[in-house]
Parts: C-alpha cells; sequence; structure tokens
C-alpha cells in the first residue's frame, strides 16, 4: 500500500482499508501458523531465533547462529570479534542514510490492531505454536511488558526430533 518497504502506512490510508487490512493479518496469521508448524515437524537440524532477542542481544544470537551453522560447541574470540565488528560497522552504514529501516520494537505495532482482530488471530493452533516457540510470556501478559520476555536459553534453541510437533 506504501509502495516500500521502510514507508508506514498513514493513519488516514489505514483508516480507509481496515476491514481489507483485517482480513489480510487474519489470513497472514494463518499462514504464519501453518508455515512454522511444517518446518517444525520436519526431521531436519533446526534453530530456533526470535526476533525479539535478535533486537535486544544481537551479538548473542549471531555468535548462536555462527555455532549452529559451523556445527561448532564454542567459537572463541575469532568469531566473537568477528560479530562484534559486523555489528559496529551496520551502525556505522545505518548513520550513513542508504538505507533506514523504520524503527524497530518489541510489540511497537501491537496497537494498530483492532482488538477484535487480535482474537480471530488467536486459533487454538497458532497458539501451539506460539507457545512452542517460546511466545507464551506475550499472550499471559500485556504488550506493555513484552519487552521484558526472557531470552531463550542460549539465545537461540536448537530443535530436536522430539520437539516436533504431533501430526
Amino acid at each position: 500500500m506504501t509502495g516500500q518497504h521502510t514507508a508506514s502506512l498513514s493513519d488516514e490510508n489505514r483508516t480507509k482499508a481496515m476491514e481489507y487490512f483485517d482480513e489480510y493479518a487474519v489470513k497472514e496469521a494463518q499462514v504464519w501458523t501453518k508455515f512454522h508448524q511444517y518446518w517444525l515437524s520436519q526431521d531436519i537440524p533446526l534453530l530456533l531465533i526470535r526476533y525479539e532477542d535478535l533486537y535486544r542481544q544481537t551479538d548473542k544470537v549471531m555468535e548462536r547462529t555462527l555455532q549452529f551453522v559451523l556445527e561448532v560447541k564454542r567459537m572463541g574470540t575469532f568469531f566473537e570479534e568477528r560479530v562484534d565488528r559486523c555489528i559496529r560497522e551496520q551502525q556505522k552504514i545505518e548513520s550513513l542514510g542508504s538505507y533506514k529501516p523504520r524503527s524497530a520494537g518489541i510489540g511497537k505495532s501491537y496497537k494498530k490492531y483492532n482488538p477484535d482482530t487480535i482474537e480471530r488471530m488467536k486459533t487454538p493452533e497458532m497458539i501451539q505454536v506460539m507457545k512452542k516457540l517460546g511466545y507464551g510470556f506475550m499472550l499471559e501478559n500485556p504488550v506493555e511488558k513484552w519487552s521484558e520476555m526472557p531470552p531463550l536459553k542460549g539465545y537461540a534453541t536448537e530443535m530436536v526430533k522430539g520437539d516436533k510437533f504431533a501430526d
């Protein structure tokens, strides 16, 4: 609706499109649920990384991701230094203004959703997936507390065969 991925919809256009947006949001929640059910049912190595952990502890999540991809238990300073450097350089690049994503945060867009739409999104299947992915905290707490959600153990969780969804 904006024609670009770095812009937000104006309040005026949001109001005009509310009915369509609500239906779209409910369908996207269903797609999100099915997507995660599918991948969590596969018999392949998976590493669960949550946006909220990546947003708050980028370095720790990136180190854990590298451990998983490289199949090593300990990274050592070689990779820690490179992760730190990449994060610092990314901050410098963003300050140049060549690419400015919308402001990030945990739960910032929640207030833009109609409460009835949110309730329609919360199917039993979605709730099951959310809990499986460590989002039970969000189901049990108001949006103002979401930033207090504890990180995943080790800042990412390796999903093993016993953790998979039953068919």
